[in-house]
């Protein structure tokens, strides 16, 4: 008789993880459903890149960075953003002003303290790296290199927003969040 309670007791259990996994699964599903009728194709991992984004980098004439201190992208990009400079293009980058409590907040908000941002000053030594690189390489081609400018914003934002504009003029958006 005990064998049959163990054997109940078993299999209400299972039965109770197995709905509450099969519920948690088409909840996700749903979420993406719901994604995809935003015009969301694909959320990737922190870390991985789209190579369409990449594409649209690498042909890009301007390329422009809306963040809070673009260290990162900076340095995942630093080859593409060279060759677009090399190349005559612009790197625009619109980043936090350093030393606000706007900028105080997002460290906190991220745990990542205050150093990890940068103070809002993106990698001075990364983008002067991308203008001497750019210069000397440009200079290889005999042709003149492009600029990287950076400016700061004094309001708050809530998404990475990169703009590439192309040889044609076309301008396309990819927020990375």
């Amino acid at each position: 008789m005990q064998w049959l309670a163990g054997t109940i007791l078993s299999a209400v259990i299972s039965s109770v993880i197995t709905v509450g996994f099969l519920s948690a699964l088409v909840t996700r599903l749903q979420i993406r459903i719901d994604h995809r009728n935003n015009g969301i194709k694909r959320v990737y991992a922190p870390g991985e890149h789209s190579r369409a984004l990449k594409k649209q980098l690498a042909e890009a004439r301007a390329i422009q960075l809306l963040a809070l201190s673009g260290y990162g992208f900076t340095h995942a990009y630093r080859r593409i953003l060279t060759d677009c400079v090399a190349r005559g293009g612009t790197v625009e980058y619109l980043l936090a002003q350093p030393g606000t409590a706007y900028m105080k907040d997002a460290a906190e908000s991220r745990q990542r303290g205050g150093l990890h941002l940068r103070g809002g000053r993106g990698d001075p030594e990364a983008a002067g790296a991308i203008r001497r690189d750019a210069a000397e390489k440009a200079g290889k081609q005999k042709a003149e290199p492009g600029r990287v400018l950076v400016r700061y914003f004094h309001t708050e934002m809530r998404e990475q927003l990169i703009l590439c504009t192309d040889q044609s003029g076309r301008r396309t958006a990819c927020c990375r969040c």
